[in-house]
């Protein structure tokens, strides 16, 4: 249901994880004026089988009124793996923004910007991370 002023996100899936791959979760993080401001942030449950996990998790995030073109916005969705519940490792991410290194996360954000209050979704490859947090 599209909403005004506001950006709906919705966690589906995951497949082809890393076999070590324990408990994925996706971590979603919303930056608006930089990387010290961050405006949103939220997880979705562990999945605790960590083949192809699915979680269905939708997230509404208000829109900042002064940047309707998100400008200054960022979305930055992160998948992590849980070894135990103190330790997780960053499988792999992907940021949405006009500025972002991918070719898909600006093409799916010049997406939502252009068409506002209408569903925009797409299936992202993560790149792949090997660091821990």
């Amino acid at each position: 249901q599209p909403m005004p002023g506001k950006i709906m996100i919705l966690i589906v899936c995951a497949k082809n994880l890393p076999s070590n791959a324990k408990k994925p979760m996706v971590k979603v993080k919303v930056l608006h004026g930089g990387l010290e401001k961050q405006r949103y942030k939220t997880k979705t449950k562990c999945d605790r089988k960590a083949v192809d996990p699915v979680w269905n998790e939708q997230f509404v995030i208000d829109v900042p009124p002064n940047d309707l073109e998100l400008r200054d916005v960022a979305i930055i969705v992160s998948l992590y793996s849980y070894s135990t519940p103190l330790t997780k490792t960053l499988i792999g991410e992907i940021e949405l923004s006009w500025e972002s290194d991918s070719h898909e996360g600006v093409e799916h954000f010049a997406d939502i910007v252009s068409k506002a209050g209408q569903v925009v979704a797409k299936w992202h490859t993560l790149r792949r991370v090997r660091e821990k947090v």
